[in-house]
């Protein structure tokens, strides 16, 4: 039976909204004593991925063993600047996106699609998206119609608006 001096209670507690343990500014779960505990969406990260996110590296995401750490650093790092710096462009259609491939040593292929906002911004501008896809993904238009759940052939739009 634990006596009543070594149960400890938090002072702080951050969740999600699916009550994970989730703080994008500082710790998750604080303790009276100082201690604290760190999590991005329900995964305990060390304290710098959350507060000092900026001296993240390419480096330091690569060298990451664990596959859930890593995924939240490039989260932090930002997934279309990771693959801006490390990618390897696979193919490109004109007008309708890019794709790019990094091989990860202690993971699957990291392979995404960028992709253009066609609805426009307030001030008129257009966002670009990065997407996430298989591996197996060769061709730009076979990556955007994975994105919704058909083979290459079957996307064929009859109308992209700008």
């Amino acid at each position: 039976m634990l006596q009543s001096s070594t149960i400890r209670t938090h002072v702080q507690v951050h969740l999600d909204v699916q009550n994970r343990l989730h703080n994008e500014l500082g710790p998750a779960l604080l303790f009276p004593d100082g201690y604290a505990a760190y999590a991005w969406h329900g995964v305990h990260v060390g304290e710098s991925i959350i507060e000092a996110p900026q001296e993240i590296t390419v480096e330091t995401i690569e060298s990451e063993w664990n596959a859930e750490v890593r995924r939240v650093m490039l989260e932090r790092f930002g997934w279309q600047r990771y693959m801006q710096e490390v990618h390897k462009k696979l193919h490109v259609e004109p007008g309708i996106g890019e794709l790019y491939r990094k091989n990860l040593l202690h993971d699957e292929p990291l392979v995404m699609v960028k992709v253009i906002n066609r609805s426009p911004e307030p001030d008129g501008s257009r966002k670009f998206y990065m997407l996430r896809v298989p591996p197996e993904m060769k061709t730009v238009r076979e990556a955007i119609a994975w994105t919704f759940g058909l083979s290459e052939a079957e996307y064929y739009p009859d109308v992209e608006t700008w």
